[in-house]
């Protein structure tokens, strides 16, 4: 995860899965928040490969945020990262808000 300066707070990395989400976790808590009330943008273009544990700590982190620091959005998904969003139900949480 890194920071961009093409408007995104922060940037995913390829892998969202049980194998990186603990690393990619204990970076994004020490960004989330740190802007109240203004969602945090988050780019997705880089992601390839995204799995349960991946999307269960998106929609954990998107349902915790929301109400108390502004939440997130995500943008530029990846196909892969975008299918399996609406696939689940989670468009919201996609910068277009894709159902």
């Amino acid at each position: 995860m890194r920071h961009d300066s093409d408007g995104a707070d922060l940037v995913f990395p390829a892998q969202l899965t049980v194998h990186t989400i603990g690393e990619w976790h204990e970076q994004a808590l020490g960004r989330i928040g740190r802007d109240k009330g203004r969602p945090l943008r988050l780019d997705a273009s880089r992601v390839e490969k995204v799995d349960a544990a991946g999307l269960q700590w998106l929609l954990s982190a998107y349902l915790t945020f929301r109400e108390k620091d502004g939440g997130f959005r995500i943008f530029n998904p990846s196909d892969s990262l975008r299918e399996r969003l609406i696939r689940a139900g989670c468009g919201a949480m996609l910068e277009d808000g894709a159902s």
